[in-house]
């Protein structure tokens, strides 16, 4: 990641554990956009992770299902693992933390 995105990574790995989900979104929403290949695809999934979570703290239950559903999606292009990240066990953890288990930890990226 680029020194900006590594500033947006840093910010949103504070926000995400606050459980500000949706400021996770916004601060990593220029760093997806600037990306390309497998760091996008990661990062898509991720802020799909993170709409996920806000959308079950504010009860919206399909809107939940619906964005954890795309980030596996987005996920599933990426294989089992990406840069140290256990990708499918990241989301079932988010799954999880909408049926009421606590948030998934941020994840650490190991160096491509």
């Amino acid at each position: 990641m680029r020194q900006q995105a590594s500033a947006n990574w840093s910010a949103a790995a504070r926000y995400w554990r606050a459980g500000a989900y949706w400021e996770v979104h916004e601060v990593l929403e220029p760093a997806w956009r600037a990306a390309v290949g497998p760091e996008k695809l990661f990062l898509q999934g991720l802020i799909l992770a993170a709409a996920a979570l806000h959308a079950g703290r504010l009860g919206h239950a399909r809107g939940a299902a619906a964005n954890l559903e795309k980030a596996r999606r987005k996920w599933e292009r990426l294989g089992e693992s990406w840069r140290g990240v256990r990708l499918q066990a990241f989301l079932d953890d988010v799954a999880a933390a909408l049926a009421g288990a606590p948030a998934p930890d941020w994840p650490r990226l190991t160096p491509p």
